[in-house]
């Protein structure tokens, strides 16, 4: 199985929370989860002093641009 991600480390992104906020940040740590009939990818941003915080953000919620992610709110 190959696995690849939306994102890279280091990407520029904007999330939208789980309070429904739009958070920009750069990724600083990626989390795939594998089973048979599905992939889970978790995006966490960096803390700025070169690790991580440790809220994630899925991927099907991570957005390259603030205009992509205003799009998938509105349906668009």
């Amino acid at each position: 199985m190959e696995i690849k991600t939306k994102f890279n480390v280091g990407d520029h992104v904007t999330g939208i929370s789980s309070k429904h906020l739009l958070v920009a940040f750069d990724i600083a740590k990626i989390v795939v989860s594998a089973k048979a009939d599905s992939v889970e990818v978790e995006y966490y941003p960096s803390d700025g002093k070169g690790g991580y915080e440790f809220t994630s953000f899925a991927e099907k919620y991570c957005f390259a641009t603030k205009d992509e992610a205003l799009a998938y709110i509105q349906g668009e």
